[in-house]
C-alpha cells in the first residue's frame, strides 16, 4: 500500500516543492490544498496517512 500525505500550503512554490520532494520519496500526494476549505473537500474523498500543514495559513484563502 502506498503511503499518502495531504499538503495544505497556500504558497504555490512551497507547495510545489513539497509535492515534488514527497513524490520522489514514494508518497502519494493529496492536494496540495491552498485553504482549509479546499483541504476539507479533499478529505471527503480520501483520508491520507499523514498531513503536512502550513501553520501560517492565510485565513482569507
Amino acid at each position: 500500500m502506498q503511503k499518502s500525505v495531504l499538503i495544505v500550503e497556500d504558497d504555490f512554490f512551497i507547495a510545489g516543492d513539497l509535492q515534488l520532494m514527497l513524490e520522489a520519496e514514494g508518497w502519494l500526494v493529496i492536494g496540495p490544498a491552498a485553504s482549509v476549505k479546499a483541504a476539507l473537500r479533499l478529505l471527503q474523498e480520501e483520508l491520507p496517512a499523514v498531513a503536512l500543514l502550513d501553520v501560517n495559513l492565510e485565513t482569507n484563502s
